[in-house]
């Protein structure tokens, strides 16, 4: 459960939800993991989604632009699958900075694990975890989220639900209609001190859970996530018709 800093209805006005982007950030050592290792299976045969093109620039290549753009982060890893790294680089070349390159696992959770303990060597203080497949995340949010991070231990992007949620039967019929008003959907990137995170997906590993995203795995483990408003552009790419 996502602890939301809005009132119980939500309204993304609300002072307690959107975090101001002209406070000034903490000093702190951040690093971004963008995860980038999965076989984009759902997108159709041969489509690696970090590779696709949107006006002109490989999505992986967006991603990334807003990350350097912020200017905050001292590290930044991609988690990659046994074929993806190469059509990666050459999408990145010339952009700047070193990247640090991470075998994928068999799960998303495992990538995730892998990048963390790549960098236990350089000890950030903080760091936010991006879906690759989210190209038009803006410096603003990251923004945002870093601070909420820095803040409060752990933070995630939400924004509210725009259809009518529903529990479902095994046979398909509707058995509960779920009041919508407190309920987000939660992007990326998401923030947490570095520590407890990795502390999180360490727990998960030896438990055997697999979450639906880091803050779930955080919470678990770990407490409370809260929240800043997201971006509705923020989408994520899953099929061949996300890209329009």
């Amino acid at each position: 459960m996502l602890r939301l800093l809005s009132s119980a209805n939500w309204n993304p006005t609300d002072p307690r939800v959107a975090v101001q982007t002209d406070r000034v950030l903490s000093p702190t050592q951040n690093a971004a993991i963008v995860t980038a290792a999965g076989l984009s299976s759902r997108m159709g045969p041969g489509d690696k989604k970090e590779l696709c093109i949107i006006d002109g620039v490989p999505v992986i290549r967006m991603c990334l632009e807003a990350f350097v753009e912020c200017r905050f982060f001292d590290h930044i890893v991609i988690t990659h699958s046994q074929t993806g790294r190469s059509g990666m680089e050459a999408a990145l070349e010339g952009l700047g900075p070193k990247v640090i390159w991470v075998p994928g696992g068999a799960t998303r959770q495992q990538s995730i694990f892998g990048a963390l303990k790549e960098l236990s060597g350089f000890g950030p203080d903080i760091v936010l975890i991006h879906d690759g497949a989210r190209p038009w995340v803006t410096p603003a949010l990251i923004r945002s989220v870093l601070r909420g991070a820095q803040e409060h231990g752990a933070c995630v992007p939400v924004v509210p639900l725009t259809d009518a949620p529903k529990r479902i039967a095994p046979d398909g019929s509707i058995v509960e209609h779920i009041d919508k008003t407190a309920l987000a959907n939660a992007q990326t990137p998401q923030g947490f001190r570095y520590t407890d995170i990795f502390e999180a997906h360490r727990v998960a590993r030896e438990s055997g859970n697999d979450y639906s995203d880091d803050a779930e795995a955080y919470y678990s483990a770990i407490g409370t996530v809260y929240t800043v408003t997201g971006d509705p552009a923020n989408r994520k790419i899953t099929y061949g018709y996300d890209l329009k």
